[in-house]
């Protein structure tokens, strides 16, 4: 069937330059991303209840929400947290697939069925339900070095100017600033001078909804249908005031005698800021911290970009002097650095597979064919990403690097195949390319089948780690069904194009070395002298571009100015003088064709050597041997001058076997012709070794059974693990200090921090925000976070995790605090920040926070002393300082005030709240009533508080109220109607994620009583709930695999040689992962899904041709080891083109560097072991499984021929 191809080579190309050209489109079309879009997606609900402290707001509000949107349809779990700065959130994650509009849809019905139950501030505030946009995109922090300008003005210049722009940017789901300094007037009351005018809050906040109003008295003049009127008039009202002027007028009291009584006189009235609960700072200058969250789905990249560029924009146009702009967080930094990285790992593979491939095959016409089918499997890949909406991120990239020495298998076969029928039947390329193609055509549509069949169930996986199985598993097998298309249309074609028949010595040279050499040859005749002119001028002047090029490098420069000053008249006397010895020396000895090969030779070697340094002088290539080998001037000399001399010796080579010499070889010839005899050697004794041991059956079983063994020892002392931390650049610094501390101190500590950092070389900036902490995205006064931004990773020797425990080092220094650092989550989205999250949960309804907190102690307590363990935290903590109301009702009612008047008047003297606001600067800002600073400092100031009485008299609060001292929570946190407290953690260095969750499942049955419980949030939910879901994907892969094989040899009991054959290589990666001191995480399962592919390959490939041999006559025995023997070569030149394409990936450094270690370790470590020793076992898993399946039929007249023949014949 597929050898109609050879009669349409046309055909076959045009096939191929399709598969490019569509591909190439793809790649322009294709989102990119860090990796697939696999966090759940989330709901978020928002409310604020000014002046209510955590509880107060839990219990009015909090619960009535989350017993309302509990059981929402496909919720995974709920989170919930209240702060005393009077602010809540309800956070809603759903399961993976959700619809997140819909999500968004159910969460707000049910919150629309309680919202008349909560209380009327809260309303009127308004209740946010909104998707959670959890993918952090990145901070910007608009700065100013003018000494005028504080954080009020930025914050607010940044929104009007900044912050409204952005939002429009497609991609962005989230921009906010963080804390509240938006404008705002407030009126700070003297409540001295109200009780001496007899007036309390109330009638401040009345005076101000009744003078400072939007009034809408209509027009004069309009029609009515009666009458008719000239002109008409419209009615215009002031609004709302808008000036501190305005409020300052405002009329309080009045009397007939003219006395009034103003805001002004009782209170102070200025536009300040709305709260001040937040300190932000980049490297001490005040900022106005940006924080900006992408959609799902969108291209991270792209829509980074848009930002940097209309930032930039916004800066040249209305910036004021000394302000600008920072960008501290930029996910695309590790994306971009990742990919970068992939890509050169992809051209390295590419290199080194096409080198290996080379080495066997022997000829670059030959090592040409199968690396060409890398590129159009590759690039048609992206096709098909496209296709399926796939994006290029990580995981792709990954699998098209493993795949460099997936896809060259085929066409290897192929090439291979077709040079052992030239050399043992003495055949012509086309010839041998057709009996190949009848032959061989079986095999790879099996090997197509097989690898493509590994890689179909795992599509089927859900949850995140399904997302990566699945992008990883499709991107594998079209880039495999590609390279199968390649390898039966354009290979085969290029087969008979370009390949060469084996020399024979006398042979006349052909191409353009025989012309050389003929020509030469003419020269020596006497009356060539024309000829032998025209060559020594060619030579003359090639040779003087050459000196030339060296007197004009600046290295030789330098080094013979040292003698003599070499200006260019110098230079250009020099070139010309070696241009015309050269050219004399030529015409006059050049009737020798000897001589003139000898100089040709020299000639371009030296033209390559130049070629070769150039090469190293550009970036991409420059920076590419760098990172295996650094690049010095004198290294890249040294190089550039071997490269002469083996191409010298090479070009000499090629230039002989003329005028009935005999042909000689060159340096790579040799090499090649010595690898050649040894591989040949290597396989007949690999065949005598067959011939011993086929037979030995129990032998066989037995060293299956050891590997078997061997995986389950490795595995237990192998650590696990889900999605590896990377170093991504960026390190978490969260500072918390005592409880009660004030939001100056934390803010001072924050600085500590920051000068620390700003010791270390390999920190580039430290933004600080003193009131804020990232775990929750809560708010406290003792809560503080520091963004540090390392510098790029070729630019420090310590990654990451060095960074941070130096910092824990000297951070030790900073008094009465407690510091943690942690990095950004593994996967965008997946929480705030990397490590572990497990809450804490207190189950028997109790509502005794104090026994939670004791609880919270004993378990951080017994979690501090495991070993897994590192950076435990938590923000929960029962001890912040509070004092307690107590109103004695009877004397207060005695005295003429009710509860809610005392209660009311105290939210607006202490708490401070808005009624009412006003439209400046296009924005719309509240106007805030509360006592001025120095009358609320202390907890004595509230004996000094009055409320007016029904008498119009005003009451000291000391005559019916008391205050008791005690401790509580400031925040507090609750999971899925329980209260919680959150703790964030991360793995301690030398152990995984999964060895953590275990210690600390293990810590919570040993100390937890009764009534309490753990659960987990962000990744550690879906590590914790994975259980022995990888198992159970391997084997149904295996199992699979097995169902395929069985189609195609027509046997229950053949494919079993195939499947009792992996255990050898599984057990090469389980050993590979452990010495390199790696986990076995999702890398490393999705490299095991893979090898078994790769190891069925190998036994296919044998037991494939030993099946032939049956049929052919051959006895079990003879046919097994016929078939080792045959495939020994193509299944070595396939297994070490793989694993050199994956070298790159096993010696990687910088980003993401743990993810390429591990799934090369993996890959690299599971062929090497199961092709060494795979060859030995899988011939005699023949002989034993051949032996019990033959003579068995289920029907008569059964088809023993592979399926893929029969296929592939008709």
């Amino acid at each position: 069937m597929f050898e109609k191809f050879l009669h349409r080579p046309a055909l076959a190309i045009v096939i191929s330059l399709l598969i490019l050209f569509m591909g190439g489109l793809a790649i322009t079309a294709l989102p990119i991303s860090q990796f697939p879009s696999v966090a759940p997606p989330s709901v978020r609900v928002s409310v604020s209840y000014p002046g209510a402290s955590a509880k107060i707001l839990i219990d009015s509000t909090m619960v009535i929400l989350e017993q309302a949107i509990n059981g929402v349809p496909n919720m995974r779990y709920m989170l919930g947290d209240a702060t005393s700065a009077g602010e809540g959130t309800n956070q809603v994650i759903f399961e993976p697939g959700t619809d997140p509009n819909v999500a968004v849809m159910n969460v707000n019905n049910r919150v629309q069925m309680v919202k008349n139950n909560l209380p009327e501030i809260v309303q009127r505030e308004g209740i946010i339900c909104m998707q959670n946009m959890t993918s952090m995109l990145m901070y910007v922090n608009i700065f100013s070095e003018d000494p005028n300008v504080d954080q009020n003005f930025l914050y607010n210049y940044a929104t009007v100017n900044v912050l409204n722009e952005i939002k429009r940017i497609p991609g962005i789901g989230s921009a906010t600033i963080l804390g509240n300094r938006s404008y705002a007037m407030r009126v700070e009351l003297d409540l001295d001078r109200m009780r001496a005018y007899t007036v309390d809050a109330e009638d401040v906040m009345e005076a101000l909804a009744d003078q400072s109003m939007i009034g809408s008295p209509g027009r004069l003049g309009q029609a009515t249908g009666q009458t008719s009127q000239t002109l008409e008039y419209v009615l215009t009202w002031i609004g709302r005031y808008d000036t501190p002027e305005q409020y300052e007028n405002i009329i309080l009291k009045a009397n007939s005698e003219g006395e009034i009584l103003r805001v002004g006189d009782v209170a102070k009235v200025s536009l300040g800021s709305s709260f001040y609960d937040l300190y932000s700072d980049i490297d001490g200058l005040p900022a106005a911290a940006i924080v900006l969250k992408q959609t799902p789905g969108s291209n991270a990249a792209d829509v980074i970009e848009k930002v940097k560029e209309k930032v930039k924009e916004i800066k040249a146009e209305s910036f004021p002097p000394g302000m600008d702009y920072a960008v501290t967080y930029d996910v695309s930094n590790f994306l971009d650095a990742s990919i970068e990285k992939v890509l050169h790992t992809l051209l390295e593979a590419f290199i080194l597979v096409s080198l290996v491939v080379y080495l066997f095959l022997g000829d670059f016409r030959s090592t040409l064919i199968p690396t060409l089918a890398v590129p159009v499997s590759l690039i048609g890949t992206f096709f098909f990403m496209l296709m399926f909406g796939m994006s290029i991120n990580l995981i792709t990239l990954f699998a098209l690097v493993l795949a460099i020495g997936v896809v060259v298998d085929d066409a290897i076969v192929v090439v291979e195949a077709v040079h052992e029928k030239m050399h043992s039947k003495h055949l012509g390329p086309y010839a041998a390319t057709l009996e190949v193609v009848r032959e061989i055509s079986g095999a790879i549509i099996a090997i197509t089948l097989v690898m493509t069949a590994v890689f179909i169930p795992v599509t089927f996986m859900t949850g995140p780690v399904g997302v990566f199985y699945r992008q990883f598993a499709l991107t594998m097998a079209m880039s495999i069904v590609i390279s199968g298309v390649v390898a039966l249309t354009l290979t085969p074609v290029l087969c008979a194009m370009i390949l060469k028949p084996p020399y024979k010595e006398g042979q006349k040279q052909t191409g353009l070395v025989g012309i050389i050499n003929r020509t030469f040859s003419k020269m020596a005749a006497p009356g060539a002298w024309l000829l032998r002119g025209l060559v020594a001028l060619l030579f003359g002047v090639a040779y003087g571009a050459v000196v030339y090029f060296l007197l004009e490098n600046h290295t030789v420069h330098a080094l013979l100015s040292q003698q003599f000053e070499l200006t260019q008249i110098i230079t250009l006397a020099i070139t010309s003088a070696v241009a015309l010895f050269i050219l004399l020396l030529t015409f006059i000895v050049g009737r020798s064709p000897g001589f003139l090969r000898e100089m040709l030779s020299l000639l371009l070697s030296l033209g390559v050597g130049i070629g070769f340094y150039e090469l190293l002088h550009i970036e991409i290539v420059h920076e590419l041997v760098s990172e295996q080998l650094p690049l010095t001037e004198a290294r890249v000399w040294i190089i550039a001058g071997i490269v002469v001399l083996i191409s010298y010796f090479s070009f000499r080579a090629a230039f002989s076997g003329s005028e009935g010499t005999k042909k000689k070889r060159g340096p790579l010839g040799i090499f090649l012709h010595i690898f050649d005899r040894g591989v040949e050697k290597v396989t007949g004794g690999y065949a005598g070794i067959l011939g011993v041991i086929i037979t030995r059956r129990i032998l066989t079983l037995a060293l299956v059974g050891v590997f078997g063994y061997g995986i389950m020892v490795v595995n237990k002392v192998l650590p696990s693990g889900f999605i590896p931390l990377e170093d991504q650049g960026m390190i978490y610094g969260i500072v918390q200090t005592p409880p009660g501390s004030t939001l100056e101190y934390t803010n001072s500590k924050c600085h500590e921090l920051q000068k620390i950092c700003k010791g270390m070389d390999e920190i580039t900036s430290v933004s600080s925000i003193a009131g804020y902490e990232v775990l929750t995205e809560g708010r406290g006064s003792n809560a503080g976070t520091c963004l540090i931004n390392l510098k790029p990773w070729a630019e420090r020797g310590l990654n990451s995790k060095e960074i941070i425990e130096e910092l824990e080092k000297r951070g030790a220094d900073i008094a009465n605090v407690k510091l943690e650092f942690f990095e950004p989550p593994a996967v965008p989205g997946f929480g705030a920040a990397g490590g572990f999250s497990v809450n804490l949960l207190d189950k028997t309804n109790s509502g005794n926070y104090e026994a939670l907190g004791e609880q919270t102690d004993r378990f951080m307590e017994a979690l501090g002393k495991r070993k897994e363990l590192k950076g435990l935290f938590t923000f929960f903590a029962a001890n912040y300082p509070q004092y307690e109301i107590i109103i004695d009702n009877d004397v207060a009612m005695q005295k003429g005030v009710s509860i809610r008047d005392a209660m009311d008047n105290l939210s607006i003297v202490v708490g401070s709240i808005w009624e009412q606001g006003f439209v400046r600067f296009g924005q719309f800002y509240k106007v805030y009533v509360q006592a001025a600073p120095e009358f609320r400092r202390f907890p004595e100031d509230l004996g000094n508080m009055f409320v007016k009485n029904d008498r119009e008299e005003m009451v000291p609060y000391s005559a019916f109220m008391k205050i008791v001292k005690k401790q509580g929570l400031n925040e507090i946190s609750r999971y899925n109607l329980y209260p919680t407290a959150p703790i964030q953690g991360a793995p301690a260095a030398g152990y995984s994620s999964g060895e953590a969750i275990a210690a600390i499942k293990e810590v919570a049955a040993e100390t937890l009583p009764h009534g309490f419980g753990i659960d987990w949030q962000g990744l550690a939910y879906d590590e914790a709930n994975a259980g022995s879901t990888a198992i159970y994907i391997f084997l149904i892969v295996v199992i699979f695999v097995y169902m395929v094989l069985v189609g195609q040899y027509e046997s229950f009991i053949i494919p079993m040689a195939v499947i009792i054959s992996l255990p050898v290589g599984l057990f090469g990666s389980f050993l590979f992962l452990k010495a390199m001191g790696l986990a076995n995480d999702v890398y490393a399962q999705i490299g095991l899904v893979m090898l078994v592919g790769l190891l069925g390959k190998n036994a296919i490939l044998i037991i494939e041709f030993a099946v032939q041999r049956r049929q052919e006559g051959l006895s079990i025995k003879d046919a097994g080891i016929e078939g080792g023997r045959l495939r020994f070569r193509p299944i070595l030149m396939t297994s070490f083109a793989f694993i050199a394409g994956l070298i790159p990936l096993v010696r990687a450094t910088g980003p993401g560097a743990i993810g390429n270690r591990t799934i090369g370790t993996t890959a690299v470590g599971g062929m090497l072991m199961g092709t060494l020793v795979g060859v030995l076992v899988i011939p005699g898993l023949y002989y034993l499984f051949g032996k019990a399946a033959d003579g068995r039929q289920l029907i008569k007249d059964e088809h023993y021929e592979p399926l893929s023949e029969i296929f592939e014949r008709e």
